[in-house]
C-alpha cells in the first residue's frame, strides 16, 4: 500500500484519537486530497528533525493510519482536524521525499492473539490500569465512579497502550509490539513505575493540602 505520511513528535495509535491544526501547503493539500477521497494518512514519530519545514527528518519505521473524522476550515486557510487511529503500518521504502513523504507501507499485525497466556495477564492489567487512572484524576482534580475497560484482551492490550502518558520513545516501544504477551508484560512494568511517582505526587499533594 502507498500512503501519504505526517511526521510529527507524537504517536498515534490505533481507536486513539488526534487533534492537529494544519497550516503547510503541502499537508493542507494532502488533508484535502484525504478528504476528497475519503483516504486516511500515516501519521508516524519523528527521530529526528522537525514536523515544520521542508528540511530533511528521520522517522521511525511503525506508525498507524489517520483516518479524518471532523474538520474545520479557518479564515486564515488552515484546518483543524481530529484523526482516528486505525491500523499499525510498517515503513518499507520510501517512495517519495519532497514536497512531502510518501512510502510504501505493509500492516503491522499481533502475531498471538490466541495465546492463552494473554487472559491470564489481562486481569492485572485492567487492575493496575485502573490504579494509574485513578491516581491521575486524583491529582487533576477529578472523580469517577466505575471505569469501563475494555473486556478483549487484545483491545485491553491496545487501549493501555494508548492510554498511558509516557515519552513518546516509551509509546512508540508498545506501538511497535507485535505480540500481546510482550506488550503486557511491557505495560505492567510501566505501569508499575508510574504508579510509584503517581502515588508519591498524590501523598506530597495532600501533605501540601493538611499543612
Amino acid at each position: 500500500m502507498i500512503l501519504d505520511l505526517f511526521p510529527l513528535p507524537s504517536v498515534l495509535f490505533p481507536r486513539s484519537t488526534m487533534p492537529l491544526h494544519i497550516f503547510e501547503p503541502r499537508y493542507l493539500q494532502m488533508i484535502g486530497d484525504c478528504l476528497e477521497t475519503e483516504t486516511p494518512f500515516g501519521v508516524i514519530l519523528l527521530k529526528s528533525g522537525r514536523a515544520e519545514g521542508l528540511d530533511p527528518v528521520e522517522i521511525h519505521r511503525v506508525g498507524a493510519t489517520a483516518h479524518i473524522v471532523s474538520a474545520q476550515y479557518k479564515d486564515n486557510g488552515t484546518i483543524d482536524i481530529n484523526v482516528l487511529g486505525h491500523e499499525r503500518f510498517e515503513v518499507l521504502k520510501i517512495v517519495e521525499s519532497s514536497p512531502r513523504m510518501i512510502a510504501e507501507v505493509r500492516g503491522v499485525n499481533w502475531t498471538d492473539p490466541d495465546n492463552p497466556e494473554i487472559e491470564e495477564l489481562a486481569k492485572p492489567v485492567t487492575s493496575r490500569f485502573a490504579e494509574y487512572l485513578k491516581l491521575i484524576m486524583a491529582l487533576t482534580g477529578q472523580w469517577t465512579r466505575k471505569l469501563d475497560l475494555p473486556t478483549s484482551p487484545v483491545m485491553l492490550a491496545e487501549y493501555v497502550s494508548a492510554g498511558l502518558q509516557v515519552d513518546n520513545s516509551t509509546r512508540q516501544q508498545l506501538l511497535e509490539q507485535t505480540s500481546v504477551v510482550e506488550a503486557m508484560k511491557m505495560e505492567m512494568e510501566v505501569l508499575d513505575r508510574e504508579i510509584a511517582k503517581l502515588a508519591a505526587a498524590v501523598r506530597r499533594a495532600q501533605s501540601g493540602r493538611s499543612n
